[in-house]
């Protein structure tokens, strides 16, 4: 998992890539399910381009069997130099020393909370 992670956070799409089985299947909030590991290296393409840094900060991980889940905060750095951090869960079924599946489930609703108690703060 540490290696998975350090790998993500390099952006490194071909470094990623790597830890998918050939038919792997990502799914991400709010779009489509990724399939197949050359799908999900050029999705990390994409994601390479718009983001200038991705940090994991680890909160806690529980392994059992052929199952994984990790919680962490998150810091985003975009190309447009805007900062985003928030917390995630990955869920992630294991085949071997490949992911088979994963799952980022985020949780966006903390910063939100926070940007509207700023804005009620102003009227």
């Amino acid at each position: 998992m540490r290696s998975f992670f350090a790998a993500l956070d390099t952006l490194d799409a071909d470094s990623v890539a790597a830890f998918f089985a050939p038919d792997a299947l990502v799914r991400l909030p709010g779009s489509a399910p990724i399939s197949g590991r050359l799908a999900i290296r050029k999705a990390l393409v994409w994601l390479s381009l718009a983001v200038d840094e991705l940090r994991h900060q680890p909160v806690k991980l529980w392994t059992s069997g052929r199952l994984s889940v990790f919680d962490a905060d998150v810091t985003l750095a975009l190309a447009d130099h805007t900062a985003l951090a928030f917390p995630v869960t990955h869920v992630i079924r294991w085949t071997g020393d490949l992911i088979e599946e994963a799952r980022v489930d985020v949780y966006l609703e903390s910063r939100l909370a926070l940007a509207l108690s700023a804005f009620d703060r102003l009227r």
